[in-house]
């Protein structure tokens, strides 16, 4: 698969209808979601991994990862409804594991992925201080600059 066979595929998910403020969900564009799949691929950190979408809103990082190979994914939300759209939008796959719960309650995995909360509604640094210790490797969207425990996360 090509990085733009991958942003096509992803581009056709299905959405979250009614966004919940309060959770700080919103879609990650497919575009923007295939480079951060792909840069992962290359890096070696999908193909044969266990990987995580943690707050996965419609599972798009973890389909993605699904279709460039993950050996499995893990589905994490506090959003049951978000949960639902997430297992919709990967019902081809078999190896994937759907869990409502807070990210306290994540399993470890080799590689996660995830679009957290900005921390306007809710508290984005304890969010991701949690995430990090779940996979060892992390690729996140972060306001520029954000920082979290004195670094700033990225390869």
């Amino acid at each position: 698969m090509r990085k733009k066979e991958l942003e096509i595929e992803l581009s056709k998910l299905k959405k979250i209808e009614k966004p919940k403020v309060e959770l700080e969900q919103y879609q990650t564009p497919a575009d923007i979601a295939a480079d951060l799949l792909w840069k992962a691929y290359l890096h070696g950190d999908i193909e044969g991994k266990v990987v995580g979408d943690f707050g996965c809103g419609n599972g798009i990082f973890g389909v993605g990862a699904l279709l460039l190979g993950a050996k499995k994914v893990v589905f994490l939300d506090l959003d049951e409804s978000a949960i639902e759209v997430a297992r919709e939008n990967a019902k081809q796959f078999n190896n994937t594991e759907f869990v409502v719960s807070d990210i306290s309650n994540a399993p470890n995995v080799d590689t996660c992925f995830s679009n957290p909360p900005f921390g306007i509604q809710s508290n984005d640094k304890r969010f991701v201080n949690e995430l990090i210790k779940k996979a060892k490797v992390c690729y996140l969207i972060l306001p520029a600059g954000r920082r979290i425990k004195g670094k700033i996360i990225g390869r």
